[in-house]
């Protein structure tokens, strides 16, 4: 799929998703768990970075969280006359810390994923659909993990004809 970004400029602007989770009933409500992402554009090339900023405030008073995790999911929706079929990968992770304490607070900048050079693109058909989603989650104990997800565009378009998704060159050019 080729993107035509004078129709799709949304996908180079950043993006922010916040979540909030409590983690007890009404009765005896601890204080929320915050989650803040942004992605600084949300369309990508095979082998590009994908950079982001994750904020986490744990106010759970007896809950610590046992893990952060960043990563890039593919989905993959087979369909048929009868049925549709769907299956989940991840294709890169990054864990972010392995224990937010109750009361603390975190935040990761710049944080950077590398999309591997090999991913297919976007891809929809009659029998297929190929999506992908930018996945920041918490694992609680005992409790559902809440995450923040992004829809993201995977494009194969040579860097010439799409110049404002490709990478900049990091060998230095001597004229």
């Amino acid at each position: 799929m080729t993107l035509d970004l004078s129709e799709t400029r949304h996908l180079l602007e950043p993006k922010t998703e916040t979540v909030e989770k409590t983690l007890c009933c009404l009765c005896c409500q601890p204080g929320p768990i915050y989650l803040r992402a942004e992605v600084q554009i949300h369309a990508y090339q095979a082998g590009e970075l994908l950079v982001f900023l994750f904020e986490l405030n744990n106010k759970a008073a007896n809950n610590s969280l046992r893990k952060v995790e960043a990563r890039v999911m593919e989905r993959v929706t087979f369909y048929s006359s009868s049925r549709e079929e769907t299956q989940k990968f991840t294709i890169c992770s990054e864990v972010l810390s392995e224990s937010i304490s109750p009361g603390n607070e975190g935040t990761w900048k710049d944080v950077r994923l590398n999309l591997p050079a090999d991913i297919v693109p976007n891809f929809k058909c009659k029998c297929m659909l190929v999506e992908y989603f930018f996945v920041v989650s918490i694992d609680i104990e005992s409790a559902f993990d809440p995450k923040v997800i992004f829809p993201i565009t995977m494009d194969l378009s040579p860097p010439k004809l799409n110049p404002h998704l490709c990478r900049k060159s990091k060998i230095p050019y001597h004229s």
